[in-house]
């Protein structure tokens, strides 16, 4: 999925507005892929409470890439004011703020998780 993002992100190709929204769509997949070790996580440690708080986190996170996906591919909010967002505040930069958002809360659930594992004994 990484190597897909990165050879969208250099081909000049993919870069015009016919493909805004493949590239929206794999920004989003690339987000919801953390989904999967969180998921595993879940099945390997169903007894542990911890694990609602760090799925809680993930699923935080794959809901941030979902909302700023949604405004980059809508347009949001320069769609309804042409212009008055050039600088700031148009979909592009809406759309960072809530992968920011997304990566902050994926690192909340690796604290959690983190800390759960220092506790952990080692019998051997």
């Amino acid at each position: 999925m990484g190597i897909c993002t990165i050879i969208t992100l250099l081909s000049p190709v993919f870069s015009t507005g016919k493909y805004r929204s493949f590239r929206a769509v794999l920004f989003m997949s690339m987000g919801f892929f953390g989904l999967i070790p969180a998921v595993h996580a879940v099945v390997l440690n169903w007894d542990e409470p911890e694990r609602n708080v760090t799925l809680a986190y993930e699923l935080a996170m794959a809901l941030s890439y979902l909302i700023g996906t949604m405004f980059y591919i809508m347009r949001i909010p320069e769609r309804w004011r042409p212009g008055f967002f050039d600088l700031a505040g148009h979909s592009h930069q809406i759309f960072h703020v809530f992968v920011i958002l997304g990566a902050l809360s994926h690192y909340g659930a690796a604290l959690v998780f983190l800390e759960y594992r220092s506790r952990l004994r080692c019998d051997t």
